[in-house]
């Protein structure tokens, strides 16, 4: 796994989940995006700062916790010199007040800038299907 790849997982752990306070949160937001930065799934789409942290802050209000588990991760480089991050994974979230965790399969597409300090875009691409399959007994009867 690339050290792009093991620090972008890292991030999006702690700033989604309850580990880091608000302030914290707006903090490494500001610290990793542009702030003309985007960030979209087929849910949401963000553009700018504050919009990115308001959405990571909706994160944090259903997730108790969240982690990536990496299953594959490659780079390269754009004509710009930007660097472009592509991973899969599992994104596994502890439901807040619940005793359920769901689990999505997604892929994702970070574009750094040349320096690779700040992030300019990135999406994070999964399925209606993985999604439902994720999501405790209605998973198991969307499956089943």
């Amino acid at each position: 796994r690339s050290q792009h790849a093991r620090g972008s997982s890292d991030f999006g752990a702690k700033v989604t989940g309850s580990q880091v306070s608000d302030q914290e949160r707006c903090e490494m937001v500001r610290e990793l995006y542009d702030p003309s930065g985007s960030w979209s799934d087929p849910l949401t789409e963000a553009r700018g700062l504050e919009s990115i942290i308001a959405n990571y802050r909706s994160l944090a209000a259903i997730a108790s916790s969240a982690e990536l588990q990496v299953l594959d991760a490659c780079s390269s480089r754009t004509a710009e010199a930007e660097v472009i991050l592509r991973f899969e994974g599992l994104a596994v979230y502890k439901v807040r007040m619940t005793p359920f965790t769901v689990t999505i399969k997604q892929w994702s597409v970070v574009r750094l800038d040349s320096t690779c300090r700040k992030v300019l875009s990135h999406v994070d691409h999964w399925s209606a299907e993985s999604l439902l399959a994720g999501l405790p007994l209605l998973g198991w009867a969307y499956l089943g």
